[in-house]
C-alpha cells in the first residue's frame, strides 16, 4: 500500500502543482482585465502580515498531537524540508506567534463592543 502511494504521489505532484499555478495565474489575469489593481508588498510589510497571522500550522500540530498522531513532527520535518530547498519564509509556520498590534486591536474592539473575535475583525476592516 505504501509503495501504491508513494507511487501515486510521485506522478500527481507535479501535474496538480502546475495545475494549481495556472489556476492561479489564470485567475490574476481575469482579475487584471476586469480592472482590478494589484501590488507587491514591501518586504517588511509582508513580514507585519506573516507575523499577524494565527499559528495556524501549530494550532493544528497540536490538536493532532492529542489525537496521537504526529502533528508536530511533520509540521517540523515539512519546515525543515522547505529550509533545505532553500525557501525564503515570511514566518516560521512551526512556531508559536506572538501577540501582535492587530491581537491587541481585536481584544479591544471585542470587549468595547461585547463581540466575538470575528465580528470585532470585521469592523476593524
Amino acid at each position: 500500500m505504501r509503495a501504491a502511494i508513494a507511487e501515486t504521489a510521485a506522478a500527481f505532484t507535479r501535474p496538480a502543482a502546475e495545475a494549481y499555478c495556472q489556476a492561479g495565474a489564470d485567475a490574476l489575469a481575469m482579475f487584471k482585465a476586469q480592472g482590478v489593481r494589484t501590488t507587491k508588498l514591501l518586504k517588511t510589510r509582508r513580514f507585519q502580515w506573516a507575523d499577524s497571522l494565527p499559528p495556524i500550522a501549530r494550532q493544528w500540530a497540536e490538536a493532532n498531537d492529542a489525537a496521537e498522531r504526529p502533528g508536530t513532527a511533520a509540521v517540523d520535518r515539512y519546515m525543515d524540508r522547505l529550509r533545505a530547498a532553500g525557501v525564503q519564509l515570511s514566518w516560521n509556520w512551526s512556531r508559536v506567534a506572538p501577540p501582535s498590534a492587530l491581537d491587541e486591536a481585536l481584544e479591544a474592539a471585542k470587549g468595547a463592543a461585547g463581540l466575538n473575535r470575528y465580528d470585532a475583525a470585521s469592523r476593524l476592516w
